[in-house]
């Protein structure tokens, strides 16, 4: 079932087994068009503009101590888990980069 065929997976017999919302699936539709690899770039595209929402965020909170800086963003890129998501791609990276920027708003003003 793909939305690329005018057809929702919502409204399918196999809808149980469609695990995320229609919004990834049209998001995901590149897939077909330009490289099956598609989610897994934009994912990953996606962990890195949370890292910079991220270096923004620290920025202000350290008070321009870059070790602490340079500290997060290491914690945060390097991490296996974060990285790993992303490239076998899994959207948790877009629920992370709206987290990052709340946390940047209310911080930031």
């Amino acid at each position: 079932v793909s939305p690329y065929a005018g057809r929702t997976p919502l409204l399918s017999a196999d809808a149980t087994r469609f695990r995320y919302t229609p919004l990834w699936a049209y998001m995901l539709l590149p897939n077909l068009w330009i490289h099956r690899s598609w989610g897994k770039v934009l994912f990953s595209a996606l962990d890195l503009a949370a890292a910079w929402v991220l270096r923004a965020w620290l920025r202000a909170f350290a008070r321009g101590d870059e070790a602490v800086v340079r500290v997060g963003l290491c914690l945060w890129l390097f991490n296996p888990f974060c990285f790993t998501i992303s490239t076998r791609g899994s959207g948790e990276s877009v629920v992370v980069l709206l987290l990052y920027a709340c946390f940047a708003a209310l911080h930031l003003g």
